[in-house]
């Protein structure tokens, strides 16, 4: 379970590093970008497992629409804290009645594509910040 809350870590950072490199390069030239990052910041707490389980999740939206939220680097990253600080105290025994459960189904698919979409979010912030900041000066 160790594995899972370093794993759930390396996911949520790699992630937020490639936002954070976008939204500071467009900072530079788009000054309300700042409004932005907070209104998606809300947006983002609100759309992870933060306040709730994943299972409300699955009872409230169609089985197409969970495939697509499980698919939120910060979902699977928040499921896999939850995992690492939940599973360790075998006593608790979540909603669904068995350990099992604290888990969505096909979680080791959703950790992979989560994993390689946060990659992909650095990457491109990466990108986005490299070709913008020749003018970072000038716009300063």
């Amino acid at each position: 379970s160790i594995l899972g809350g370093v794993l759930a870590i390396l996911i949520i950072c790699t992630f937020a590093l490639g936002i954070g490199l976008a939204f500071a390069a467009f900072n530079v030239y788009f000054r309300d970008a700042e409004n932005l990052i907070e209104l998606l910041m809300m947006v983002a707490i609100w759309l992870s497992p933060v306040f709730y389980q994943w299972h409300m999740v699955a009872d409230a939206v169609p089985g197409w629409l969970f495939k697509i939220y499980q698919l939120n680097p910060l979902a699977m990253g928040v499921e896999l804290s939850h995992y690492c600080f939940w599973m360790p105290t075998r006593g608790v025994v979540p909603a669904g009645g068995d350990a099992a459960n604290l888990m969505p189904p096909h979680w080791v698919l959703g950790v992979a594509i989560s994993s390689a979409i946060a990659l992909g979010t650095l990457v491109l912030g990466q990108v986005i910040f490299h070709r913008l900041e020749g003018k970072f000066a000038q716009e300063l």
